[in-house]
């Protein structure tokens, strides 16, 4: 541990790390990939929800979910990223009109699972 990251009474420095720059810039990594989702489900559990995204698909007479990429975060972070999708949703809103969802089907999809 560098003596800049300890205090005076020698203890490690547990201070939130402070950024200051101006641009925040972001790079996508080399794995970086995109897809297509119009199925999402949550788990929960006491550390963390996981969103598994996945596109719906009509095989014959049966819809099956072919799930193609799940993204876990923190509780915290899920409520932050709420606030993000609600500002952008309301701001796709006053652009291109009221976003309507189906009455049929859609309550499937928007309740949570649990995990095992």
């Amino acid at each position: 541990m560098l003596e800049s990251d300890k205090s005076a009474a020698g203890a490690p420095d547990v201070r939130e790390p402070q950024f200051e720059a101006d641009i925040l810039e972001s790079v996508r990594s080399d794995g970086f990939f995109r897809t297509y989702a119009n199925s999402a489900q949550i788990e929960t559990s006491v550390w963390d929800l996981k969103f598994v995204f996945g596109e719906l698909l009509r095989t014959g007479n049966k819809i099956v979910v072919e799930q193609t990429v799940a993204i876990s975060m923190s509780p915290q972070h899920a409520k932050a990223l709420l606030g993000v999708l609600e500002t952008n949703i309301r701001e796709y809103e006053k652009k291109f009109g009221k976003i309507n969802l189906p009455a049929s089907g859609s309550s499937a999809q928007a309740e949570p699972s649990k995990d095992a």
